[in-house]
């Protein structure tokens, strides 16, 4: 063993000796050193500004009609504390502003006075606040003591209270805005952004910044200063006085590979170590598993050495190994780039996320937003509620604006949808039309009223009215479904009105939620769940077409979800891959299933009757309860190959999409398969099936190590195509992580064998 030993040390030293080795460390040195200073604080949003007050004159006759009122609550309060300078103007006030200007004097003086008393500990008392729902940051704040909260704590808490108590009159202050500083100096403005985005996004810069620095830069000059190794080791000459000694030519060759790997896990370990320390100590961003990419980088240094090294044993020159490694890589890059492309321009298009069984048509939602309808006697998917001027949809996969629903109607017989044209994210928030289709007409498309702006679920109540969930409030459609709106030009821009008095109307008390948002409607009680990853709201009708909030509630923690609502079930699926169902009744957590780690689910389903919840997680699992038995379920028949969607039906019927372009049919009740509905494959499919695929799932994939790199620093198995913020049943890219682990790993142990062969039979 001693000898095997000697040559590892001696390959420590020649690393050491190298003079690029050292002017590496001396620049990642650098690098870390003035990385050092920067770091990141919170500055609470607390005082108001004119601009918060949204309806300055609302919010002075409340507190002028109800600060006079003896009966506690919030603006009898701030009466009470108030100057009499701030009554008088209160009392002069006008039940309507006569002025613009009267009106921004009326914001100021508002904001002036409101910032004054959101610096007394005593504006809160819970006598007069005892009818106001405080949110889960303000409870925080109220439980530590408000005579002991510094100054800014206590402004923030005070703020909190006002927004709840005026939700109508004061806007919604974000979270804690964050104030870069490079040593004692700010660097730029506070950034309204929450603490966990920031986070994200500086782990996705580190993560660009480890694949070119370590995983191209730093890999490509450790295989250039490391390719001489092998190839001098075995010259004659070298190699006789090695093979003097009672050694084996296998072990000396792998105990030489080993000892060329020094050299880059001298600069992994010193650089991602730097950055680990800076992270924990600057940012509080504690990741210990950041430390397993100095063996992960280390190990696909070691896949291009090994091709280095097996092609110096048999050539013996440094430069035909340095070039053979190149074209190595060249080689796997092609034939993963030419797999990504299928998947981007043709596969992964195609993929349903969407089945929505209508009367006796069954249509589908592709991943690039075309609504299908299947073909029994063709076999295929053909496309309907087309855009009146044709074609398909101009953007990129996963890029598109996105579809609201569909949903089918059943009292009418028909489906609805919301359509987000490109134009949401441009200065002009263009109006969204309600989308109509009928099987009577073919299901083409019928455009309606314009629906609420920021609607993030589209509905449908037992009577067949539409419903728009936003985060402002729950809209129902008043009028006509399929009243066309009239167009109208404002400054050369068309904008659509609603025609024939169709519109959406409020038809809830404002929510104050947050993006995104899930909703579900349990068409039995006339109930409305609404969840934005911190709230759970349950809505009842009143009998009046309005919602009222009969029970809200607020989670320990904030994970986005999905909810399902149906008889006596409810569900919610959270981004951490948790399931939790909660009872209906007083929103008590009944029980909770973790299924797998922050594999992110992407939609959850219950059936009409409650007894059957389905989930379908970004990663392709599909997880099956039966509430009643009280038992996870596998549908009859086996055979799912990554799901993509799920549909429960009034008739223990389950549909499941997957294998792309599949949709398979389940009797849950007689446990068997009724139906399995899939196309025929296009030449490209066959090709990309057939050829593409197997040849990927067989070839080594240095580069998407790079997937475990992710994983180990985001901890997400799959990542968001349009940003972080984005509805997990938004598309997702999904990320391979142990696949080029264990493939990356057979190619290496086959070639370092085929160098163990041959060096054992060559005669040096």
């Amino acid at each position: 063993m001693r000898p095997y030993l000697a040559i590892i040390r001696d390959s420590f030293d020649e690393a050491l000796a190298s003079r690029v080795l050292w002017i590496l460390i001396i620049l990642s040195t650098l690098f870390l050193a003035a990385l050092a200073p920067l770091g990141v604080s919170e500055q609470a949003d607390a005082l108001l500004r004119p601009s918060d007050i949204t309806d300055a004159t609302a919010l002075a006759k409340k507190l002028k009609s109800r600060g006079q009122n003896k009966r506690p609550s919030p603006a009898r309060r701030i009466f009470e504390l108030a100057g009499e300078d701030f009554k008088r103007t209160l009392a002069a006030t006008p039940a309507k502003s006569k002025s613009p200007a009267d009106d921004g004097a009326l914001h100021n003086q508002l904001a002036d006075e409101l910032n004054t008393l959101l610096q007394r500990a005593d504006l809160f008392d819970e006598s007069d606040w005892k009818s106001v729902h405080l949110d889960q940051e303000a409870k925080g704040l109220l439980d530590q003591g408000l005579g002991k909260l510094p100054p800014e704590r206590l402004e923030r808490f005070n703020r909190l209270a006002l927004e709840a108590a005026f939700p109508k009159e004061i806007a919604r202050s974000g979270p804690p805005r964050l104030q870069f500083y490079y040593l004692a100096w700010d660097v730029g403005s506070p950034m309204a952004i929450q603490r966990d985005d920031l986070v994200a996004g500086i782990k996705q810069a580190l993560h660009f910044f480890l694949y070119f620095v370590l995983g191209v830069g730093g890999t490509l000059a450790a295989i250039v200063v490391t390719a001489w190794i092998i190839p001098q080791t075995f010259e004659p000459g070298a190699i006789d006085l090695l093979l003097s000694k009672p050694v084996s030519r296998p072990l000396v060759f792998l105990t030489k590979f080993v000892g060329g790997c020094a050299f880059i896990t001298l600069i992994v370990a010193w650089l991602i170590g730097g950055l680990w320390l800076i992270l924990w100590a600057r940012f509080g961003i504690w990741n210990p598993r950041m430390l397993l990419c100095i063996p992960l980088y280390l190990f696909l240094f070691a896949i291009y050495y090994g091709v280095s090294s097996l092609t110096g044993v048999i050539w013996k020159n440094a430069i035909v190994s340095v070039v053979l490694t190149i074209l190595f890589w060249f080689v796997c890059f092609s034939v993963g780039t030419t797999k990504d492309l299928l998947e981007t321009a043709v596969i992964n298009p195609q993929r349903i996320v969407k089945i929505v069984p209508a009367g006796g048509a069954l249509l589908a939602v592709n991943e690039s937003g075309k609504v299908e309808r299947w073909q029994a006697t063709s076999r295929e998917w053909d496309q309907v509620m087309m855009p009146e001027t044709g074609g398909n949809r101009p953007i990129a996969f996963g890029l598109f604006g996105g579809m609201v629903g569909p949903v089918y109607d059943a009292h009418e017989q028909r489906i609805l949808a919301i359509d987000k044209p490109l134009q949401q994210f441009g200065p002009m928030n263009r109006p969204a039309p309600l989308l109509i289709g009928k099987p009577g007409q073919d299901w083409r498309r019928i455009e309606g009223p314009a629906a609420p702006a920021g609607t993030e679920v589209l509905l449908v109540d037992s009577q067949g009215t539409p419903l728009a969930v936003t985060p402002s409030a729950v809209f129902r459609l008043k009028g006509s479904v399929e009243a066309k709106p009239q167009p109208v030009k404002v400054m050369g821009i068309e904008l659509p009105l609603e025609g024939d008095g169709s519109k959406f109307v409020e038809a809830s008390p404002p929510l104050q939620m947050s993006t995104p948002l899930s909703a579900s409607m349990n068409a039995a009680k006339s109930e409305l769940a609404v969840f934005d990853g911190r709230r759970l709201l349950l809505l009842a009708a009143d009998g009046q077409e309005k919602y009222r909030v009969r029970i809200d509630t607020e989670l320990n923690d904030y994970l986005p979800g999905l909810v399902a609502y149906a008889g006596q079930t409810l569900f919610v699926a959270r981004s951490d891959g948790s399931v939790q169902q909660y009872d209906p009744a007083d929103l008590r957590l009944e029980h909770e299933w973790t299924l797998k780690k922050n594999s992110a689910p992407r939609f959850l389903a219950a059936s009409p009757d409650g007894r059957w919840v389905a989930a379908v997680f970004h990663d392709g699992r599909l997880w099956l309860y039966d509430t009643q038995k009280q038992v996870e379920v596998s549908p009859a028949g086996a055979g799912l190959h990554d799901v993509s969607a799920v549909t429960l039906t009034d008739s223990n019927r389950l549909l499941v999409a997957d294998d792309n372009t599949r949709v398979t049919e389940y009797d849950l009740a007689a446990g068997k398969v009724l139906e399995r509905r899939q196309p025929a494959r296009s030449t490209i499919e066959a090709l990309y099936y057939y050829a593409i695929k197997p040849v990927y799932t067989v070839f080594p994939k240095p580069g998407e190590l790079d997937n475990m790199v992710h994983y180990l620093l985001t901890d997400e198995t799959s990542v968001p195509v349009a940003g972080k913020r984005q509805a997990l049943g938004a598309t997702r890219v999904r990320v391979d992580i142990w696949g080029p682990v264990w493939s990356n790993l057979a190619f290496l142990a086959v070639v370092l064998g085929i160098g163990c062969v041959y060096v054992s039979r060559k005669d040096f």
